[in-house]
């Protein structure tokens, strides 16, 4: 009598992270489309949570005039820079969110939620609100060739280590802290098989470190997707990998 077959299910391609740093603030839509038609992941993870998505969808029915004083700056900041580049705020978490429905792919959200965030920002020390504070007051009126997106963008770690360096209770509640938490939540996504995690790009030095392997495009070269190409691998993508 012969023995029993046993099967062993072989998965179509390894369990993989991709790590793509976006911005907030800039239309990158056709670039996460790009990216999207190259790795066809199984699930797109995005740096929201279940209350910041529901804003990005009704944005009637959000208002920035509630919450903290530092939310309500920082919002009012980003849609002055986005405005100028003739986008909202979050567009491209709406187009990889709308885009993986379309497609058919799972939606993960691996960002902590914003209460629990709000709540741990108490704790930075009064000396560090007011400094930060007059920082973004003080913003808009800077001349603007050193308030331009592209001087941001030009350099974002040295920008996120003086970040660290002038505001280490925040940086650690907003970039350290969360860091960690979606870094799990992302790991834990790859039951799912590949995942794609559109990350503000401040975060993916940490989760470089946090998620070993994984492939990492910056927002450097997410950036040079914007018009669109038809062959991606003569575009000019660049991979990282530890």
């Amino acid at each position: 009598m012969k023995g029993k077959i046993i099967y062993k299910m072989v998965p179509l391609h390894p369990s993989v992270i991709i790590l793509v740093g976006v911005v907030h603030v800039i239309n990158i839509a056709e670039a996460i489309k790009h990216l999207l038609d190259r790795y066809e992941p199984d699930a797109v993870a995005l740096e929201l949570d279940s209350a910041r998505l529901y804003a990005l969808l009704h944005p009637e029915a959000v208002s920035d005039e509630r919450g903290p004083l530092i939310a309500r700056l920082l919002a009012r900041l980003e849609r002055n820079i986005a405005g100028k580049y003739g986008t909202t705020v979050g567009g491209e978490m709406l187009t990889a969110y709308e885009e993986a429905l379309r497609r058919g792919i799972r939606v993960l959200l691996v960002d902590r939620p914003i209460g629990e965030t709000l709540r741990r920002l108490r704790a930075v020390p009064l000396r560090e609100k007011l400094k930060l504070y007059a920082n973004l007051i003080a913003y808009p009126l800077l001349p603007g060739k050193k308030r331009t997106v592209g001087s941001m963008l030009g350099s974002v770690d040295t920008a996120l280590e003086e970040f660290r360096r002038e505001f280490p209770g925040y940086h650690r509640v907003l970039v350290e802290e969360r860091n960690a938490y979606i870094a799990s939540r992302i790991a834990d996504g790859e039951k799912y098989g590949t995942v794609m995690a559109f990350i503000g790009d401040a975060h993916i030095p940490g989760l470089k470190g946090l998620l070993p392997g994984a492939e990492v495009i910056r927002l450097s070269e997410v950036l040079k997707l914007r018009k669109g190409y038809n062959d991606m691998s003569k575009s000019g993508v660049c991979n990282e990998r530890d």
